[in-house]
């Protein structure tokens, strides 16, 4: 899977600053996909009966993690563990659990988190170019 659209990259050092502002380690599968493409359109947008129609960047660009994640934890102070890096093509953020390492995705209207994957690595590994007609 490659990504379209990528902004600038950011640097070891960006993304150390990163993990420090939001106060905790992401993880490596992480941290290495955002190293090698810092956001942007994958060509592979289907996980399942998900759709991920972007991966927000960590910094540059419109609408980064760093703001999408002050924005979130202040209308949403009941989900301060969860990381918003993408959104479907509803807008609807997907979100990585700080704790759990488990994505999910929020819905607009719904309080509730709908469950998407067991990892990042596992999302990112698992998107296809067709939607999985069983899902």
């Amino acid at each position: 899977m490659k990504l379209l659209v990528t902004e600038k990259a950011i640097s070891i050092e960006e993304y150390n600053d990163f993990e420090t502002t939001i106060g905790t380690k992401l993880g490596y599968a992480f941290k290495a996909f955002y190293l090698k493409n810092n956001g942007g359109v994958p060509t592979h947008e289907y996980f399942g009966e998900f759709t991920v129609q972007v991966f927000s960047p960590i910094k540059y660009g419109e609408w980064t993690i760093e703001e999408k994640h002050k924005n979130f934890r202040k209308h949403n102070p009941d989900k301060l563990n969860y990381l918003p890096f993408g959104h479907d093509s509803g807008g609807n953020p997907y979100l990585l659990n700080f704790i759990k390492g488990t994505i999910h995705i929020l819905y607009m209207g719904d309080e509730d988190l709908t469950f998407v994957a067991n990892s990042f690595e596992e999302l990112i590994n698992g998107l296809t170019l067709e939607m999985d007609a069983d899902a």
